[in-house]
């Protein structure tokens, strides 16, 4: 997606902050994704194993899509 010219004014002022504040715009950015799929990982789960359930139907098996979760894995991520 490109960035329009309000978005562009931000970024570039962003980017200035942190870099007197010594850090990486990069890394930043990186950690700011990070966080969001951390406060989303039992919705990232919870759609994951509805797709495996899927799967599951289409295939008529009861074969794991993800053979390496353990039991207590598989437990967890289907509550």
């Amino acid at each position: 997606m490109a960035l329009n010219a309000k978005q562009r004014e931000t970024r570039a002022l962003a980017e200035q902050i942190l870099t007197v504040l010594g850090k990486d715009y990069d890394e930043e950015l990186d950690k700011f994704h990070n966080e969001i799929v951390s406060e989303n990982i039992s919705f990232i789960m919870k759609a994951l194993n509805k797709y495996k359930n899927v799967e599951k139907k289409e295939r008529g098996t009861n074969e794991q899509i993800f053979p390496s979760n353990t039991k207590e894995e598989n437990k967890i991520y289907n509550d």
